[in-house]
């Protein structure tokens, strides 16, 4: 979905961009590329795909829940934080552009044994501005100030980045296709709502100067498992994503290893 912040993708940003993967590279090629890439029956796929329908989300309301829990070790120290976010938002279209609002913020720590609440009032009413293509990916043209206390634990002014799940070419019932290195799976509807799976397996290798230069090796995995329910008319009305992510650390000698996992449910309200 990645998937990305901080809090919820100490793992999943193991390299968020790749998830568009060779389908947002078509979009700079030509129709006969495109064709070969893909092949007849994934290229009618992609022209009749369901399109999100972003003027139903003008007046929308969303509640967000996120549970992270990461586990760091360095030698044989270890040490664990929980994270819990609950959060409100809320959406009007503005011409082509979703304004969203954060209208309640909730949002603890739970690290060394030492828990905490923060305290939020200075980001409620925080406004992003987005973008919303055909498919559900996410252009942030606009985003809140948020207190550098509240970054420290979860860096919000990168909550809407990957909020909107995506959605997959059109599928039949009980079919599945992969696309943009996702592997999709559609169930049985219900209630007059399409439902959809999904998986994803992401990793990366790279090297990254930290804090005075010092070159850091970084390795890691991510694996994201999700599921949806979809209006036509409505566009999604609920879905979850867990991310589990294994990174390993190399710096001036030492081993860094963080196992994170993290679980993500939100629920259109309005």
């Amino acid at each position: 979905m990645s998937r990305c912040h901080p809090e919820r993708s100490e793992g999943a940003e193991l390299g968020c961009t790749a998830m568009l993967g060779p389908l947002a590279a078509l979009r700079e090629t030509t129709p006969l590329a495109q064709f070969v890439a893909l092949g007849k029956w994934g290229l009618l796929a992609l022209l009749f795909a369901p399109r999100y329908p972003v003027r139903a989300l003008d007046g929308a309301s969303f509640t967000e829940s996120i549970r992270t829990e990461a586990i760091t070790r360095i030698s044989n120290s270890s040490r664990r934080r929980l994270v819990a976010r609950e959060a409100h938002f809320s959406s009007t279209l503005h011409g082509d552009t979703l304004v969203v609002s954060a209208d309640s913020v909730t949002l603890s720590e739970l690290a060394d044994g030492h828990s905490r609440t923060l305290d939020t009032d200075g980001f409620v009413g925080g406004l992003y501005r987005l973008l919303v293509d055909s498919i559900g990916r996410s252009t942030l043209i606009e985003r809140p100030f948020v207190p550098d206390d509240i970054v420290e634990v979860s860096d919000l002014s990168r909550a809407m980045d990957d909020f909107l799940p995506p959605l997959p070419p059109e599928l039949a019932i009980d079919g599945s296709i992969d696309a943009g290195g996702r592997t999709w799976h559609r169930t049985a509807d219900s209630s007059g709502m399409r439902r959809f799976r999904w998986s994803l397996r992401l990793s990366q290798d790279r090297t990254e100067a930290v804090g005075d230069s010092v070159p850091a090796t970084i390795a890691g995995e991510s694996r994201e498992s999700g599921a949806m329910a979809w209006s036509p008319t409505r566009g999604p009305l609920a879905w979850t994503r867990r991310i589990e992510s294994d990174i390993t650390t190399r710096l001036r000698g030492q081993t860094i290893m963080a196992s994170v996992v993290q679980r993500i449910d939100v629920r259109r309200t309005r």
